[in-house]
């Protein structure tokens, strides 16, 4: 009952089943003090987790995260204890692997088209390596104006890669065309 939980006498005396089928009261096998600790015990996997929640305002989620990791790196944890981040860091990180994933597939296939389009894989490589120089831009420019690096902003890079090959194929293709005139 709620009336007894504060008493850590009335506690002690609760009866336990042992494992040879005896009941004794908990004070001959633990002992029983009132103090101070987490109203909640939370579980998870079968092990207790502690879960710290934080607020950050003007930095990038992955830099804070990246500076707490460097914070404890010197930290040693008690057998069984670990240090998981998760949250949004966690579905940031998986959002970019995505990214990353897909943009090496579009890479791909906008390298197949290139190549089925011109007839030569030579010049849908020329095409594909201004894209590098694309990439140094966006990121000078998030630099510039204070962005960080993101979900948000990798989309963006998607889009300023497609861009850059759009002009490089106009660029190539006219001057193919310059060429086969004679100019």
């Amino acid at each position: 009952p709620d009336a007894l939980r504060s008493d850590p006498e009335a506690i002690g005396n609760l009866l336990v089943d042992t494992p040879a089928g005896q009941r004794v009261p908990l004070s001959q096998v633990a002992t029983v003090t009132l103090t101070e600790g987490p109203n909640v015990i939370w579980r998870e996997a079968m092990s207790r987790r502690l879960s710290i929640d934080a607020g950050i305002q003007g930095r990038d989620l992955a830099s804070v995260v990246s500076d707490i990791k460097q914070g404890i790196s010197g930290l040693e944890l008690p057998p069984g204890y670990s240090v998981v981040f998760a949250g949004q860091y966690e579905s940031q990180q998986r959002a970019m692997r995505s990214l990353a994933l897909a943009t090496a597939v579009a890479l791909f296939i906008v390298f197949m088209l290139l190549f089925t389009a011109l007839g030569s894989a030579r010049h849908a490589l020329i095409i594909l390596l201004t894209v590098p120089s694309a990439f140094v831009g966006g990121v000078a420019s998030l630099w510039l104006s204070g962005g960080t690096l993101n979900v948000s902003s990798a989309v963006g890079f998607i889009a300023l890669f497609g861009i850059a090959v759009q002009n490089s194929l106009v660029l190539l293709t006219q001057t193919r065309e310059f060429l086969a005139e004679g100019h």
